[in-house]
């Protein structure tokens, strides 16, 4: 898929080729790569969908003031989520997860006031999805432990 979007030629396509590229890169576990693909991306085109995977990426390699100004971005940017894959079918899918990485990544600067309400929002969002989200779990024990 990502050979096929690079080929395209398109900065949007390319840019949507690196971030499957970076998506791989950091299932296997070389988070250095995986950023650098979702930088590069956001080079090629200024995606919501691109901001979010290099927020929880710096979340998940502990580079928290990087990931804060990058969700933080997402979250001001949120009506770009129903287009998030330039297709006619809108979606929200992924907004709730930005608040949750966006709590972690507050608590990962000590701002706990302000994870605690961004943990709050996406419980408010997926607290009772079914089935559940395995994100609520960990956003209501992070707040029992602020």
């Amino acid at each position: 898929m990502a050979a096929m979007l690079e080929n395209m030629l398109q900065r949007h396509t390319t840019a949507y080729a690196r971030l499957i590229t970076g998506e791989i890169a950091i299932e296997r576990g070389r988070m250095g790569d995986g950023i650098e693909a979702f930088r590069d991306a956001q080079k090629r085109h200024d995606s919501w969908f691109g901001r979010f995977l290099l927020g929880k990426a710096y979340v998940e390699a502990g580079h928290f003031p990087e990931a804060l100004a990058e969700l933080d971005l997402c979250v001001k940017r949120r009506g770009e989520t129903a287009d998030v894959f330039f297709n006619d079918i809108p979606t929200l899918r992924y907004l709730p997860a930005a608040y949750y990485w966006l709590g972690r990544s507050q608590e990962g600067v000590g701002a706990a006031s302000e994870a605690k309400k961004a943990y709050e929002q996406f419980l408010g969002l997926r607290g009772e999805a079914n089935p559940s989200d395995p994100l609520a779990a960990d956003a209501k024990r992070r707040i029992s432990a602020l």
